[in-house]
């Protein structure tokens, strides 16, 4: 999707300094990979984007889920590190935005259930240390979505706010 004639402006934002939207969309792919989604938000301007099939099958959609924080935090703990070198802020703690409620309590608790997921305990190791930051965000208002599935323009400019989202004047 192209939009040649918009731009995104930034402006002073009172957004949590570091914000990571992280989405799957289970079994979407041919083959039945899911596809993963990720946002990271820099009080409130994207720094990084990105979305990616993930390597192997996931056998529900919480683990499709966990595999894409995952992928979220490996990317987020870089960005930080690089605002904490250049602002020498070290006690910058990020907000992780997922919308699958079973997922986050799995993150939470380091607790599985199920015994189809017990291979994903080496996903949960890593994230083990963020599982206070989880916080659900309802899918209408999961700013990764349109990274893992097509949405509309109106549901873009809803996301990210029509005021950041401006006509260009000629050239950039």
């Amino acid at each position: 999707m192209k939009f040649p004639d918009l731009s995104i402006h930034f402006k002073k934002s009172k957004h949590h300094p570091l914000e990571v939207y992280c989405d799957a969309s289970y079994a979407s792919s041919k083959d039945a990979h899911s596809t993963t989604g990720i946002i990271i938000m820099v009080y409130g301007a994207p720094v990084y984007w990105a979305t990616k099939k993930q390597s192997t099958i996931s056998l529900s959609s919480s683990e499709a889920e966990i595999k894409a924080a995952v992928e979220a935090v490996k990317q987020m703990l870089w960005i930080k590190k690089i605002f904490q070198q250049i602002f020498n802020k070290l006690s910058i703690s990020p907000v992780l935005f997922v919308d699958n409620i079973p997922a986050i309590n799995i993150m939470k608790n380091n607790e599985i259930s199920n015994a189809k997921m017990r291979h994903t305990n080496i996903n949960l190791s890593f994230l083990k240390e963020m599982r206070n930051n989880f916080k659900y965000v309802e899918t209408s208002e999961q700013l990764a979505d349109g990274l893992t599935k097509s949405v509309s323009t109106d549901k873009l400019h809803r996301l990210f706010g029509y005021d950041d989202v401006k006509e260009t004047e000629g050239e950039m």
